[in-house]
């Protein structure tokens, strides 16, 4: 059977009024995943973390399809936004302010895979259509990431667990665009299942 009959439809933004209201009904699958305590990870909950979208660290002055006043992410987990977006490498940030990821350029599609996240964790022991590894985080050993892997469909879901933590909170999720980046995750996932 192909990956097809099991995974959540996409969302389809074209079955919306506007671009707000695709984004607040799949804020609605993302909040009923993470923001619940309604999934669990190795015993443990996966929570989005609960800060909330900032974009002061550009003055507001992101290169995106909303405005401020118009933004479906105002108001809620940068995370979520986070998710839903590919990193603008024209960010320009404010002095004081590191780096960051977010505000990022909103994507339909990494949008509209919002409820494969909840597929990919419950189904990370089946190989089929899920690759799941895991290794340190950081140097210091303090944290793991977990990689749930639908290679099938080139996406890729990230979350941390925090040693001595009773939560695991969701890091990153994205589509694979290249080759290197592929064969990165195959001899990941090929090392971890040697070990």
């Amino acid at each position: 059977m192909s990956i097809e009959v099991f995974l959540p439809s996409l969302i389809e933004p074209s079955k919306f009024a506007n671009l707000n209201d695709f984004v607040d009904y799949t804020y609605v699958i993302f909040a009923d995943t993470f923001n619940k305590q309604t999934i669990k990870f190795n015993e443990k909950y996966v929570l989005a973390r609960p800060k909330i979208l900032d974009c002061s660290n550009c003055a507001n002055k992101c290169n995106n399809l909303f405005t401020c006043s118009t933004c479906p992410f105002k108001g809620k987990e940068d995370i979520f936004q986070h998710v839903c977006s590919d990193e603008d490498y024209n960010l320009k940030v404010l002095p004081g302010y590191k780096n960051i990821r977010t505000p990022g350029i909103f994507n339909k599609t990494r949008t509209s895979r919002v409820a494969w996240l909840k597929f990919m964790i419950e189904n990370y022991d089946n190989a089929d259509f899920v690759r799941y590894y895991n290794f340190p985080a950081s140097k210091s050993n303090r944290e793991i990431n977990h990689y749930f892997w639908l290679y099938k469909a080139h996406y890729i879901l990230i979350l941390v667990e925090e040693k001595n933590s009773n939560k695991i909170y969701i890091r990153s999720c994205y589509d694979i665009k290249s080759d290197k980046d592929e064969k990165r995750h195959f001899n990941q996932y090929q090392k971890y299942t040697k070990n």
